[in-house]
């Protein structure tokens, strides 16, 4: 037989061993999350007659069946192994505005930190045909894309793809140092020094439904339950518009989008006199089970603790953070995380 007819046939008999097959075919290898992506930035000036934005996160996983070596193990529940799993993220951004406006600097905060558990294999950024794109770290040690466009114009695109390996990670995977193990938590001279812009405190009302430990107590046990108990006693909201609440605010709503859920928890943990950031990026689940903001760019908030490190916590979700949150910025407050920050202007007075 030529080659050809070699490779129908090889093709034909792997067909009908599916279909014979009692187990059936394998499972569906891809996963797709759409959802509208966050902005919290507001921008002034004319009004815009459409605004549109997506992120779509796809999976792609070694399909579970009789041709994968490791679906009898999975099937049987012999082990189970640190696994790989590929993922493509595509955002896109569109401003449509009823007539040409003219645009400050943009920065994008878009690309996810690597890290043991993450690879980029490759991206692409795209924007406006005539603007100049230039990337660059930020004072947080974020990539960030700055952008100049030096044309009015009466839209403004923006696209990202990436192509990213994930390896999973148990995110209680940490080992605390003796001063960390209860609250208080103390930090050393130095940590104290490069801490401070994390630490700063406001005067924020204290939470009806948690009260702070007043004697020594694990200070992950408490994490847990502040974390939890936000998330259990605060309604999600998706809001795609305006900043971030107060937590005064929030607590008198007793709803809250991601970046407000952000905001009264480091409040929380800073007058506990922990070292709080706010964090941004994609959340993907991974498995089976649902999460709230998924395939969607996101907002969290990451400690400091002395042997651990900075650890995520998620009080949307009411969880820690692991390989399913892709931080791409952190930073001392809401507006050094935004995804995309930037304005625009027109000769004409616009009515508020």
């Amino acid at each position: 037989k030529s080659a050809r007819e070699k490779c129908k046939h090889k093709r034909d008999e792997s067909r009908r061993a599916q279909d014979t097959d009692p187990r059936g075919p394998p499972a569906r290898p891809d996963l797709e999350l759409l959802a509208p992506c966050h902005r919290p930035t507001t921008y002034t000036g004319p009004p815009a007659a459409r605004s549109d934005s997506t992120c779509v996160i796809d999976s792609f996983r070694k399909a579970a069946g009789p041709g994968n070596p490791s679906w009898q193990y999975a099937r049987r529940g012999r082990h189970r192994k640190r696994r790989n799993v590929k993922l493509e993220i595509r955002y896109a951004a569109l401003y449509r505005y009823q007539r040409p406006v003219t645009f400050s600097p943009h920065v994008f905060r878009l690309l996810p930190k690597i890290d043991q558990s993450l690879t980029l294999r490759s991206f692409s950024f795209r924007t406006n045909r005539d603007a100049s794109v230039m990337w660059r770290r930020d004072v947080f040690d974020n990539e960030v894309a700055s952008v100049f466009y030096p044309t009015p114009s009466r839209c403004l695109e923006a696209k990202l793809r990436l192509r990213l390996e994930v390896r999973e990670k148990n995110p209680f995977a940490f080992l605390l140092e003796a001063l960390a193990l209860e609250l208080p938590v103390r930090y050393t001279a130095d940590e104290t020094r490069a801490l401070a812009p994390y630490c700063e405190t406001a005067s924020v009302p204290a939470l009806p439904f948690w009260r702070a430990p007043t004697s020594p107590l694990s200070t992950v046990d408490t994490l847990l339950a502040l974390n939890r108990a936000l998330h259990d006693n605060l309604r999600y909201e998706r809001r795609e518009e305006g900043p971030a609440r107060s937590t005064a605010e929030t607590l008198a709503l007793g709803v809250a989008a991601c970046r407000d859920f952000a905001v009264v928890l480091v409040d929380t943990l800073r007058q506990l006199g922990l070292a709080a950031r706010f964090a941004s990026g994609y959340l993907c689940e991974l498995g089976d089970a649902e999460k709230k903001a998924e395939g969607a760019l996101h907002a969290w908030v990451e400690v400091y603790l002395p042997g651990a490190g900075w650890l995520g916590l998620d009080p949307t979700n009411g969880v820690l953070c692991g390989h399913h949150h892709l931080t791409a910025a952190v930073g001392a407050g809401p507006d050094d995380v935004s995804p995309v920050s930037g304005s625009y202007f027109h000769d004409e007075e616009v009515p508020h």
